[in-house]
Protein backbone atom coordinates (compact mmCIF):
# COMPACT_ATOMS: atom_id res chain seq x y z
CA UNK A 1 0.00 0.00 0.00
CA UNK A 2 2.81 2.35 0.88
CA UNK A 3 4.67 1.74 -2.42
CA UNK A 4 1.41 2.29 -4.35
CA UNK A 5 0.93 5.61 -2.56
CA UNK A 6 4.50 6.72 -3.36
CA UNK A 7 4.04 5.73 -7.01
CA UNK A 8 0.89 7.85 -7.27
CA UNK A 9 2.74 10.80 -5.77
CA UNK A 10 5.47 10.44 -8.39
CA UNK A 11 2.93 10.24 -11.22
CA UNK A 12 0.97 13.25 -9.99
CA UNK A 13 4.18 15.23 -9.63
CA UNK A 14 5.04 14.52 -13.30
CA UNK A 15 1.61 15.32 -14.80
CA UNK A 16 2.46 18.96 -15.45
CA UNK A 17 5.93 18.02 -16.66
CA UNK A 18 4.45 15.58 -19.21
CA UNK A 19 2.15 18.29 -20.52
CA UNK A 20 5.15 20.56 -20.80
CA UNK A 21 7.06 17.85 -22.68
CA UNK A 22 4.22 17.53 -25.19
CA UNK A 23 4.61 21.25 -25.80
CA UNK A 24 8.36 20.75 -26.17
CA UNK A 25 7.71 18.04 -28.79
CA UNK A 26 5.64 20.48 -30.85
CA UNK A 27 8.27 23.16 -30.47
CA UNK A 28 10.99 20.69 -31.47
CA UNK A 29 9.02 19.67 -34.56
CA UNK A 30 8.50 23.33 -35.47
CA UNK A 31 12.18 24.06 -34.86
CA UNK A 32 13.18 21.17 -37.13
CA UNK A 33 10.88 22.46 -39.86
CA UNK A 34 12.31 25.95 -39.48
CA UNK A 35 15.85 24.52 -39.65
CA UNK A 36 15.09 22.64 -42.88
CA UNK A 37 13.46 25.73 -44.40
CA UNK A 38 16.47 27.81 -43.35
CA UNK A 39 18.77 25.31 -45.09
CA UNK A 40 16.67 25.65 -48.25
CA UNK A 41 16.90 29.44 -48.08
CA UNK A 42 20.66 29.42 -47.48
CA UNK A 43 21.29 27.02 -50.37
CA UNK A 44 18.96 28.96 -52.68
CA UNK A 45 20.53 32.33 -52.03
CA UNK A 46 23.97 30.74 -51.99
CA UNK A 47 23.52 29.28 -55.47
CA UNK A 48 21.98 32.53 -56.67
CA UNK A 49 24.79 34.64 -55.21
CA UNK A 50 27.41 32.46 -56.88
CA UNK A 51 25.54 32.60 -60.18
CA UNK A 52 25.31 28.82 -60.22
CA UNK A 53 21.81 28.79 -61.71
CA UNK A 54 22.50 31.50 -64.32
CA UNK A 55 24.14 29.74 -67.27
CA UNK A 56 24.10 31.22 -70.79
CA UNK A 57 23.55 28.61 -73.46
CA UNK A 58 23.26 28.24 -77.22
CA UNK A 59 21.61 25.00 -78.32
CA UNK A 60 22.71 23.72 -81.71
CA UNK A 61 19.67 23.20 -83.91
CA UNK A 62 18.84 19.64 -84.94
CA UNK A 63 19.04 20.73 -88.57
CA UNK A 64 22.77 21.28 -88.11
CA UNK A 65 23.29 17.69 -86.87
CA UNK A 66 23.42 14.52 -88.94
CA UNK A 67 23.67 11.16 -87.21
CA UNK A 68 24.33 7.65 -88.47
CA UNK A 69 23.89 4.76 -86.01
CA UNK A 70 25.57 1.50 -86.95
CA UNK A 71 23.91 -1.23 -84.92
CA UNK A 72 25.82 -4.19 -83.51
CA UNK A 73 24.16 -6.38 -86.14
CA UNK A 74 25.45 -4.16 -88.97
CA UNK A 75 22.14 -2.40 -89.63
CA UNK A 76 22.26 1.38 -90.02
CA UNK A 77 19.78 4.02 -88.83
CA UNK A 78 20.04 7.30 -90.70
CA UNK A 79 18.10 10.53 -90.37
CA UNK A 80 16.86 10.13 -86.79
CA UNK A 81 16.72 13.43 -84.85
CA UNK A 82 19.08 13.52 -81.84
CA UNK A 83 16.18 13.19 -79.40
CA UNK A 84 15.44 9.75 -80.89
CA UNK A 85 18.97 8.42 -80.79
CA UNK A 86 19.04 5.21 -78.80
CA UNK A 87 22.23 3.23 -78.36
CA UNK A 88 22.76 -0.27 -77.01
CA UNK A 89 25.89 -2.29 -76.42
CA UNK A 90 27.99 -2.53 -79.57
CA UNK A 91 26.23 0.32 -81.39
CA UNK A 92 28.35 3.10 -82.91
CA UNK A 93 27.08 6.63 -83.51
CA UNK A 94 28.80 8.90 -86.02
CA UNK A 95 27.42 12.40 -85.72
CA UNK A 96 28.39 15.44 -87.76
CA UNK A 97 27.76 18.75 -86.02
CA UNK A 98 28.00 21.97 -88.01
CA UNK A 99 29.05 24.83 -85.76
CA UNK A 100 27.62 28.32 -86.31
CA UNK A 101 29.87 30.61 -88.36
CA UNK A 102 29.59 33.28 -85.70
CA UNK A 103 30.56 32.16 -82.27
CA UNK A 104 27.86 32.96 -79.67
CA UNK A 105 30.34 33.67 -76.85
CA UNK A 106 33.88 34.99 -76.68
CA UNK A 107 35.10 31.59 -75.53
CA UNK A 108 32.77 28.60 -75.89
CA UNK A 109 32.65 24.99 -74.78
CA UNK A 110 30.47 22.31 -76.34
CA UNK A 111 28.67 20.15 -73.77
CA UNK A 112 26.49 17.05 -73.80
CA UNK A 113 25.86 13.89 -71.70
CA UNK A 114 26.27 10.21 -72.53
CA UNK A 115 26.25 6.94 -70.57
CA UNK A 116 28.98 4.30 -70.86
CA UNK A 117 30.32 5.19 -74.27
CA UNK A 118 33.80 5.62 -75.65
CA UNK A 119 33.89 9.19 -76.95
CA UNK A 120 36.03 10.73 -79.66
CA UNK A 121 35.44 14.25 -81.01
CA UNK A 122 37.54 15.37 -83.95
CA UNK A 123 37.72 17.85 -86.81
CA UNK A 124 39.67 17.23 -90.01
CA UNK A 125 41.08 14.05 -88.42
CA UNK A 126 42.45 16.04 -85.46
CA UNK A 127 41.23 14.70 -82.13
CA UNK A 128 39.81 17.44 -79.93
CA UNK A 129 38.43 15.32 -77.10
CA UNK A 130 38.66 11.65 -76.16
CA UNK A 131 37.47 9.66 -73.17
CA UNK A 132 36.86 6.02 -72.29
CA UNK A 133 39.22 4.16 -74.66
CA UNK A 134 41.55 2.95 -71.88
CA UNK A 135 38.64 2.02 -69.63
CA UNK A 136 36.93 0.13 -72.45
CA UNK A 137 40.15 -1.74 -73.24
CA UNK A 138 40.29 -2.92 -69.62
CA UNK A 139 36.56 -3.74 -69.65
CA UNK A 140 35.98 -1.20 -66.90
CA UNK A 141 32.82 0.81 -66.47
CA UNK A 142 32.91 4.22 -68.21
CA UNK A 143 29.95 5.70 -66.36
CA UNK A 144 27.81 8.80 -66.69
CA UNK A 145 29.93 11.26 -68.69
CA UNK A 146 29.49 15.00 -68.94
CA UNK A 147 31.41 15.92 -72.09
CA UNK A 148 32.73 19.46 -71.79
CA UNK A 149 35.59 20.88 -73.85
CA UNK A 150 36.56 24.20 -75.43
CA UNK A 151 36.09 24.75 -79.14
CA UNK A 152 39.20 26.22 -80.82
CA UNK A 153 38.59 29.61 -82.43
CA UNK A 154 39.53 28.25 -85.88
CA UNK A 155 36.64 25.77 -85.97
CA UNK A 156 33.67 28.14 -86.06
CA UNK A 157 31.58 27.52 -89.15
CA UNK A 158 33.15 24.10 -89.63
CA UNK A 159 32.03 20.56 -88.79
CA UNK A 160 32.81 18.44 -85.74
CA UNK A 161 32.77 14.68 -86.04
CA UNK A 162 31.54 12.79 -82.98
CA UNK A 163 31.96 9.04 -82.60
CA UNK A 164 30.29 7.23 -79.70
CA UNK A 165 30.87 3.51 -79.15
CA UNK A 166 28.29 2.24 -76.67
CA UNK A 167 29.18 -0.33 -73.99
CA UNK A 168 25.97 -0.48 -71.94
CA UNK A 169 23.78 -3.53 -72.43
CA UNK A 170 20.37 -1.90 -72.20
CA UNK A 171 19.17 0.87 -74.48
CA UNK A 172 20.59 4.31 -73.61
CA UNK A 173 18.71 7.39 -74.71
CA UNK A 174 20.96 10.17 -75.95
CA UNK A 175 18.40 12.90 -75.35
CA UNK A 176 20.60 15.78 -74.22
CA UNK A 177 21.02 18.58 -76.76
CA UNK A 178 24.43 19.63 -78.00
CA UNK A 179 24.91 22.92 -76.18
CA UNK A 180 27.38 25.75 -76.50
CA UNK A 181 28.22 27.41 -73.18
CA UNK A 182 30.67 30.18 -72.16
CA UNK A 183 33.86 28.46 -71.03
CA UNK A 184 33.80 29.96 -67.54
CA UNK A 185 30.16 28.82 -67.04
CA UNK A 186 30.31 25.39 -68.66
CA UNK A 187 30.89 23.50 -65.42
CA UNK A 188 27.52 24.79 -64.15
CA UNK A 189 25.47 23.47 -67.07
CA UNK A 190 24.00 20.49 -65.10
CA UNK A 191 22.43 23.07 -62.79
CA UNK A 192 20.62 24.97 -65.53
CA UNK A 193 16.90 24.55 -64.95
CA UNK A 194 17.67 22.24 -62.02
CA UNK A 195 18.68 24.64 -59.24
CA UNK A 196 15.52 23.95 -57.21
CA UNK A 197 16.08 20.16 -57.41
CA UNK A 198 19.75 20.69 -56.55
CA UNK A 199 18.75 22.66 -53.44
CA UNK A 200 16.01 20.22 -52.38
CA UNK A 201 18.14 17.11 -52.66
CA UNK A 202 21.15 18.93 -51.22
CA UNK A 203 19.09 19.63 -48.10
CA UNK A 204 17.88 16.02 -48.07
CA UNK A 205 21.49 14.83 -48.19
CA UNK A 206 22.44 17.07 -45.25
CA UNK A 207 19.40 15.82 -43.28
CA UNK A 208 20.38 12.21 -44.05
CA UNK A 209 23.91 12.81 -42.77
CA UNK A 210 22.51 14.53 -39.66
CA UNK A 211 20.13 11.64 -38.89
CA UNK A 212 22.92 9.12 -39.37
CA UNK A 213 25.35 10.98 -37.08
CA UNK A 214 22.60 11.82 -34.59
CA UNK A 215 21.71 8.16 -34.14
CA UNK A 216 25.34 7.04 -33.88
CA UNK A 217 26.78 9.76 -31.65
CA UNK A 218 24.00 11.53 -29.74
CA UNK A 219 21.41 8.82 -29.20
CA UNK A 220 23.41 5.62 -29.18
CA UNK A 221 21.49 2.43 -28.45
CA UNK A 222 17.83 1.51 -28.59
CA UNK A 223 15.64 0.30 -31.42
CA UNK A 224 14.58 3.79 -32.48
CA UNK A 225 18.22 4.83 -32.75
CA UNK A 226 19.00 1.83 -34.98
CA UNK A 227 16.08 2.63 -37.28
CA UNK A 228 17.21 6.26 -37.50
CA UNK A 229 20.70 5.08 -38.50
CA UNK A 230 19.31 3.07 -41.41
CA UNK A 231 16.96 5.84 -42.55
CA UNK A 232 19.73 8.44 -42.42
CA UNK A 233 22.03 6.18 -44.46
CA UNK A 234 19.27 5.35 -46.96
CA UNK A 235 18.43 9.04 -47.42
CA UNK A 236 22.09 9.89 -47.97
CA UNK A 237 22.57 7.10 -50.53
CA UNK A 238 19.39 8.04 -52.41
CA UNK A 239 20.60 11.63 -52.67
CA UNK A 240 24.08 10.43 -53.63
CA UNK A 241 22.54 8.44 -56.49
CA UNK A 242 20.38 11.41 -57.50
CA UNK A 243 23.36 13.80 -57.57
CA UNK A 244 25.32 11.32 -59.68
CA UNK A 245 22.37 10.61 -62.01
CA UNK A 246 21.90 14.33 -62.69
CA UNK A 247 25.68 15.01 -62.97
CA UNK A 248 25.61 17.51 -60.09
CA UNK A 249 28.96 16.27 -58.84
CA UNK A 250 30.57 17.67 -61.99
CA UNK A 251 29.71 21.09 -60.55
CA UNK A 252 31.58 20.58 -57.30
CA UNK A 253 34.24 18.00 -58.17
CA UNK A 254 36.94 17.74 -60.84
CA UNK A 255 37.39 13.98 -60.34
CA UNK A 256 35.75 12.71 -63.54
CA UNK A 257 36.04 9.05 -62.52
CA UNK A 258 34.19 9.62 -59.25
CA UNK A 259 31.58 11.84 -60.89
CA UNK A 260 30.91 9.24 -63.58
CA UNK A 261 30.67 6.23 -61.23
CA UNK A 262 29.09 7.49 -58.01
CA UNK A 263 25.50 6.75 -59.06
CA UNK A 264 26.42 3.12 -59.84
CA UNK A 265 28.06 2.57 -56.46
CA UNK A 266 25.07 4.16 -54.74
CA UNK A 267 22.46 2.09 -56.58
CA UNK A 268 24.10 -1.14 -55.42
CA UNK A 269 24.23 0.05 -51.80
CA UNK A 270 20.78 1.68 -51.51
CA UNK A 271 18.81 -1.54 -50.79
CA UNK A 272 21.02 -2.52 -47.82
CA UNK A 273 19.89 0.18 -45.31
CA UNK A 274 16.27 -0.38 -46.41
CA UNK A 275 16.64 -4.08 -45.69
CA UNK A 276 18.21 -3.28 -42.31
CA UNK A 277 15.38 -0.87 -41.54
CA UNK A 278 12.64 -3.39 -42.38
CA UNK A 279 14.47 -6.17 -40.50
CA UNK A 280 14.54 -4.10 -37.32
CA UNK A 281 10.96 -2.83 -37.79
CA UNK A 282 9.19 -6.19 -37.76
CA UNK A 283 8.83 -8.59 -34.87
CA UNK A 284 7.70 -11.80 -36.60
CA UNK A 285 10.64 -14.22 -36.77
CA UNK A 286 9.57 -15.81 -40.07
CA UNK A 287 9.33 -12.46 -41.83
CA UNK A 288 12.66 -11.42 -40.39
CA UNK A 289 14.26 -14.51 -41.97
CA UNK A 290 12.82 -13.46 -45.34
CA UNK A 291 14.32 -9.98 -44.99
CA UNK A 292 17.62 -11.42 -43.77
CA UNK A 293 17.74 -13.64 -46.84
CA UNK A 294 17.15 -10.61 -49.08
CA UNK A 295 19.93 -8.77 -47.29
CA UNK A 296 22.40 -11.61 -47.80
CA UNK A 297 21.51 -11.89 -51.50
CA UNK A 298 21.86 -8.13 -52.00
CA UNK A 299 25.18 -7.98 -50.14
CA UNK A 300 26.58 -10.89 -52.18
CA UNK A 301 25.32 -9.33 -55.42
CA UNK A 302 27.01 -6.03 -54.59
CA UNK A 303 30.30 -7.67 -53.57
CA UNK A 304 30.39 -9.88 -56.68
CA UNK A 305 29.48 -6.97 -58.98
CA UNK A 306 32.16 -4.70 -57.48
CA UNK A 307 34.79 -7.46 -57.58
CA UNK A 308 34.07 -8.39 -61.21
CA UNK A 309 34.07 -4.71 -62.18
CA UNK A 310 37.44 -4.05 -60.55
CA UNK A 311 39.01 -7.06 -62.26
CA UNK A 312 37.59 -6.08 -65.65
CA UNK A 313 35.61 -9.30 -65.96
CA UNK A 314 32.32 -7.48 -66.38
CA UNK A 315 31.19 -3.85 -66.20
CA UNK A 316 28.80 -2.70 -63.48
CA UNK A 317 26.27 -1.61 -66.08
CA UNK A 318 26.01 -5.23 -67.28
CA UNK A 319 24.75 -6.30 -63.84
CA UNK A 320 22.44 -3.29 -63.56
CA UNK A 321 19.28 -5.06 -64.85
CA UNK A 322 19.71 -7.68 -62.13
CA UNK A 323 20.22 -4.94 -59.54
CA UNK A 324 17.11 -3.09 -60.73
CA UNK A 325 15.10 -6.29 -60.31
CA UNK A 326 16.59 -6.71 -56.83
CA UNK A 327 15.62 -3.16 -55.87
CA UNK A 328 12.06 -3.78 -57.06
CA UNK A 329 11.91 -7.02 -55.07
CA UNK A 330 13.25 -5.30 -51.94
CA UNK A 331 10.67 -2.50 -52.16
CA UNK A 332 7.77 -4.85 -52.91
CA UNK A 333 8.68 -7.28 -50.12
CA UNK A 334 9.30 -4.39 -47.71
CA UNK A 335 5.91 -2.92 -48.56
CA UNK A 336 4.21 -6.29 -48.10
CA UNK A 337 5.94 -6.98 -44.78
CA UNK A 338 5.16 -3.56 -43.34
CA UNK A 339 1.51 -3.82 -44.48
CA UNK A 340 1.14 -7.29 -42.99
CA UNK A 341 2.84 -6.27 -39.77
CA UNK A 342 0.69 -3.20 -39.21
CA UNK A 343 -2.79 -4.32 -40.28
CA UNK A 344 -4.04 -4.58 -36.73
CA UNK A 345 -2.15 -1.76 -35.06
CA UNK A 346 -0.88 0.76 -37.55
CA UNK A 347 0.56 3.92 -36.06
CA UNK A 348 1.30 7.24 -37.75
CA UNK A 349 4.94 6.33 -38.33
CA UNK A 350 4.12 3.12 -40.21
CA UNK A 351 1.21 4.64 -42.15
CA UNK A 352 3.42 7.50 -43.40
CA UNK A 353 6.09 5.01 -44.42
CA UNK A 354 3.59 2.90 -46.37
CA UNK A 355 2.29 5.92 -48.27
CA UNK A 356 5.83 7.07 -49.10
CA UNK A 357 6.98 3.66 -50.37
CA UNK A 358 3.81 3.20 -52.45
CA UNK A 359 4.03 6.64 -54.09
CA UNK A 360 7.78 6.33 -54.62
CA UNK A 361 7.34 2.94 -56.32
CA UNK A 362 4.53 4.25 -58.53
CA UNK A 363 6.65 7.12 -59.83
CA UNK A 364 9.63 4.79 -60.30
CA UNK A 365 7.48 2.53 -62.51
CA UNK A 366 6.34 5.57 -64.53
CA UNK A 367 9.97 6.63 -65.02
CA UNK A 368 11.02 3.16 -66.19
CA UNK A 369 8.09 3.06 -68.66
CA UNK A 370 9.01 6.51 -69.98
CA UNK A 371 12.67 5.52 -70.44
CA UNK A 372 11.67 2.41 -72.39
CA UNK A 373 9.07 4.11 -74.58
CA UNK A 374 10.89 7.30 -75.57
CA UNK A 375 13.46 5.66 -77.91
CA UNK A 376 10.74 3.84 -79.87
CA UNK A 377 10.16 5.19 -83.35
CA UNK A 378 6.42 4.54 -82.98
CA UNK A 379 6.12 6.61 -79.80
CA UNK A 380 3.71 9.53 -80.49
CA UNK A 381 5.39 12.94 -80.56
CA UNK A 382 2.32 14.45 -78.87
CA UNK A 383 3.13 12.44 -75.72
CA UNK A 384 6.80 13.44 -75.63
CA UNK A 385 6.16 16.21 -73.10
CA UNK A 386 4.46 13.86 -70.65
CA UNK A 387 7.07 11.15 -71.13
CA UNK A 388 9.85 13.63 -70.38
CA UNK A 389 8.42 14.55 -66.95
CA UNK A 390 11.00 13.87 -64.26
CA UNK A 391 8.99 11.17 -62.48
CA UNK A 392 12.14 9.95 -60.70
CA UNK A 393 12.66 13.30 -58.96
CA UNK A 394 9.03 13.48 -57.83
CA UNK A 395 8.92 9.91 -56.55
CA UNK A 396 12.30 10.16 -54.86
CA UNK A 397 11.38 13.45 -53.19
CA UNK A 398 8.14 11.95 -51.85
CA UNK A 399 9.96 8.87 -50.59
CA UNK A 400 12.74 10.84 -48.89
CA UNK A 401 10.31 13.33 -47.31
CA UNK A 402 8.29 10.39 -45.99
CA UNK A 403 11.39 8.70 -44.61
CA UNK A 404 12.52 11.89 -42.89
CA UNK A 405 9.07 12.69 -41.45
CA UNK A 406 8.61 9.11 -40.25
CA UNK A 407 12.06 9.06 -38.71
CA UNK A 408 11.59 12.41 -37.01
CA UNK A 409 8.35 11.07 -35.51
CA UNK A 410 10.35 8.15 -34.13
CA UNK A 411 13.11 10.46 -32.91
CA UNK A 412 10.67 12.77 -31.11
CA UNK A 413 8.90 9.78 -29.60
CA UNK A 414 12.26 8.41 -28.46
CA UNK A 415 13.30 11.77 -27.01
CA UNK A 416 10.00 12.16 -25.18
CA UNK A 417 10.10 8.60 -23.79
CA UNK A 418 13.66 9.11 -22.61
CA UNK A 419 12.76 12.45 -21.04
CA UNK A 420 9.85 10.84 -19.21
CA UNK A 421 12.09 8.04 -17.96
CA UNK A 422 14.74 10.53 -16.85
CA UNK A 423 12.11 12.58 -15.06
CA UNK A 424 10.67 9.57 -13.24
CA UNK A 425 14.15 8.38 -12.36
CA UNK A 426 15.02 11.81 -11.04
CA UNK A 427 11.86 11.86 -8.92
CA UNK A 428 12.55 8.32 -7.69
CA UNK A 429 15.94 9.43 -6.34
CA UNK A 430 14.90 12.90 -5.13
CA UNK A 431 13.19 13.85 -1.89
CA UNK A 432 9.94 15.56 -2.86
CA UNK A 433 9.90 17.94 0.13
CA UNK A 434 13.47 19.23 0.14
CA UNK A 435 14.62 18.59 -3.44
CA UNK A 436 17.84 16.88 -2.26
CA UNK A 437 18.74 13.18 -2.82
CA UNK A 438 16.56 10.74 -0.89
CA UNK A 439 17.29 7.50 0.96
CA UNK A 440 17.03 5.39 -2.23
CA UNK A 441 19.72 7.54 -3.85
CA UNK A 442 22.00 7.25 -0.83
CA UNK A 443 21.45 3.49 -0.57
CA UNK A 444 22.43 3.00 -4.24
CA UNK A 445 25.64 4.98 -3.75
CA UNK A 446 26.45 3.18 -0.49
CA UNK A 447 26.60 -0.10 -2.44
CA UNK A 448 29.70 1.17 -4.25
CA UNK A 449 31.66 1.77 -1.00
CA UNK A 450 34.29 -0.85 -0.17
CA UNK A 451 35.79 -1.80 3.20
CA UNK A 452 39.33 -1.05 1.95
CA UNK A 453 38.77 2.69 1.63
CA UNK A 454 38.60 5.46 4.22
CA UNK A 455 35.29 7.20 4.64
CA UNK A 456 33.34 9.06 7.26
CA UNK A 457 29.63 9.13 8.08
CA UNK A 458 27.71 12.13 9.38
CA UNK A 459 24.22 11.48 10.76
CA UNK A 460 21.92 14.48 11.31
CA UNK A 461 18.72 14.93 13.26
CA UNK A 462 16.58 18.09 13.28
CA UNK A 463 15.94 19.10 16.89
CA UNK A 464 12.39 19.81 18.00
CA UNK A 465 10.55 18.50 14.93
CA UNK A 466 7.88 16.64 16.96
CA UNK A 467 7.24 19.74 19.06
CA UNK A 468 6.93 21.86 15.92
CA UNK A 469 4.41 19.45 14.36
CA UNK A 470 2.37 19.07 17.56
CA UNK A 471 2.27 22.73 18.57
CA UNK A 472 2.41 24.60 15.23
CA UNK A 473 1.34 22.10 12.58
CA UNK A 474 3.13 20.17 9.86
CA UNK A 475 3.71 23.27 7.73
CA UNK A 476 6.14 24.57 10.36
CA UNK A 477 7.65 21.10 10.71
CA UNK A 478 8.18 20.92 6.94
CA UNK A 479 9.76 24.36 6.94
CA UNK A 480 12.14 23.23 9.67
CA UNK A 481 13.17 20.18 7.60
CA UNK A 482 13.69 22.33 4.48
CA UNK A 483 15.86 24.76 6.44
CA UNK A 484 18.03 21.87 7.73
CA UNK A 485 18.34 20.41 4.22
CA UNK A 486 19.38 23.82 2.87
CA UNK A 487 22.14 24.14 5.48
CA UNK A 488 23.56 20.71 4.62
CA UNK A 489 23.27 21.40 0.88
CA UNK A 490 25.12 24.72 1.12
CA UNK A 491 28.03 23.34 3.14
CA UNK A 492 28.53 19.96 1.43
CA UNK A 493 30.77 19.57 -1.65
CA UNK A 494 29.41 16.65 -3.70
CA UNK A 495 32.71 15.93 -5.43
CA UNK A 496 33.96 14.56 -2.10
CA UNK A 497 31.02 12.25 -1.34
CA UNK A 498 27.23 12.31 -1.21
CA UNK A 499 24.38 13.21 1.13
CA UNK A 500 20.60 12.95 1.34
CA UNK A 501 17.51 12.82 3.49
CA UNK A 502 17.42 9.51 5.33
CA UNK A 503 13.78 9.84 6.43
CA UNK A 504 11.63 11.99 8.70
CA UNK A 505 13.91 14.45 10.49
CA UNK A 506 17.11 12.50 9.71
CA UNK A 507 19.81 13.18 7.12
CA UNK A 508 23.03 11.36 6.26
CA UNK A 509 26.28 12.37 4.57
CA UNK A 510 29.26 10.28 3.43
CA UNK A 511 32.72 11.84 3.10
CA UNK A 512 35.58 10.37 1.04
CA UNK A 513 38.18 12.95 2.05
CA UNK A 514 39.43 13.77 5.58
CA UNK A 515 40.25 17.42 4.82
CA UNK A 516 36.78 17.88 3.39
CA UNK A 517 35.30 16.43 6.58
CA UNK A 518 37.18 18.99 8.69
CA UNK A 519 36.13 21.83 6.41
CA UNK A 520 32.52 20.67 6.49
CA UNK A 521 32.37 20.52 10.29
CA UNK A 522 33.51 24.12 10.61
CA UNK A 523 31.28 25.41 7.79
CA UNK A 524 28.27 23.44 9.01
CA UNK A 525 28.52 24.64 12.63
CA UNK A 526 28.94 28.22 11.46
CA UNK A 527 25.94 28.11 9.11
CA UNK A 528 23.74 26.44 11.74
CA UNK A 529 24.53 29.32 14.14
CA UNK A 530 23.78 31.93 11.48
CA UNK A 531 20.53 30.20 10.54
CA UNK A 532 19.50 29.97 14.19
CA UNK A 533 20.11 33.71 14.66
CA UNK A 534 18.06 34.58 11.53
CA UNK A 535 15.40 32.00 12.23
CA UNK A 536 11.86 33.29 11.58
CA UNK A 537 10.08 30.13 12.63
CA UNK A 538 8.17 29.98 15.95
CA UNK A 539 10.58 27.31 17.22
CA UNK A 540 14.36 27.44 17.71
CA UNK A 541 16.44 26.03 14.85
CA UNK A 542 19.04 23.42 15.77
CA UNK A 543 20.56 20.26 14.26
CA UNK A 544 22.28 17.48 16.15
CA UNK A 545 24.98 15.62 14.24
CA UNK A 546 27.17 12.61 14.99
CA UNK A 547 30.30 11.55 13.08
CA UNK A 548 32.01 8.21 12.64
CA UNK A 549 35.15 7.44 10.65
CA UNK A 550 35.80 4.07 9.03
CA UNK A 551 39.43 2.94 8.96
CA UNK A 552 40.53 1.10 5.77
CA UNK A 553 40.21 -2.67 6.25
CA UNK A 554 38.13 -2.42 9.43
CA UNK A 555 35.68 -5.29 9.91
CA UNK A 556 32.45 -3.27 9.74
CA UNK A 557 29.85 -2.57 7.09
CA UNK A 558 28.58 0.82 5.97
CA UNK A 559 25.35 0.19 7.86
CA UNK A 560 27.40 -0.48 11.00
CA UNK A 561 29.13 2.86 10.50
CA UNK A 562 25.79 4.62 10.00
CA UNK A 563 24.55 3.09 13.27
CA UNK A 564 27.72 4.29 15.03
CA UNK A 565 27.19 7.80 13.63
CA UNK A 566 23.55 7.60 14.71
CA UNK A 567 24.64 6.64 18.24
CA UNK A 568 27.09 9.57 18.26
CA UNK A 569 24.29 11.90 17.12
CA UNK A 570 22.05 10.76 20.02
CA UNK A 571 24.89 11.43 22.48
CA UNK A 572 25.04 14.99 21.13
CA UNK A 573 21.26 15.30 21.47
CA UNK A 574 21.41 14.02 25.10
CA UNK A 575 24.15 16.51 25.89
CA UNK A 576 22.00 19.34 24.51
CA UNK A 577 19.02 18.27 26.65
CA UNK A 578 21.25 18.01 29.78
CA UNK A 579 22.65 21.47 29.08
CA UNK A 580 19.13 22.92 28.82
CA UNK A 581 18.15 21.31 32.20
CA UNK A 582 21.20 22.82 33.85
Amino acid sequence: MKSYYIYNILISETDERMVAMAGIDKKTTAASAVLVILMFVILYFGTTAMGMSRVNTYIIDDSQIVGIITRSNGKKDVGLPPKRWSLSKGDVLDAYITLPSKRPFASSNICFYIYNAQIVVSSDSKVLYSYGSELAAKRHQIGNIFVNFRIPDSLWGRTLQLRLTEYEQSGTLQNTPFTLVPTDESRMLPLKGNSVKFIIFGVFMVVGIFLFLYSLIIRRGGKSSILTTYIGLATFLLCLWYFGYNRYFYIISTNVRFNAMVEYYAIFLIPLPFIGFVYNSIEDRGRRYIVLGLGIIQALLSIIAFALSLTGTIALCDTLPMQQVMIAVVFIVSLWLVVEGTKRNRNGFEASLLVGIAIGMAFAVLQIIAIRLLPLKSFPSSLMGIARVDFASIGLAVLIITLIISTMQRVFQDVRTQAEQDELEKLAFTDLLTGIPNRISCTEKIKAITADEWYAIAFFDVDGLKKANDNYGHEVGDALIKQAANVIKQTFHQEFGFYGRWGGDEFVAVFKDGDELSRFKYAFDSLVKISAEKNELPIPFSISVGYYEHAPGADESVNDCINHADDAMYEVKKAKKAARRD
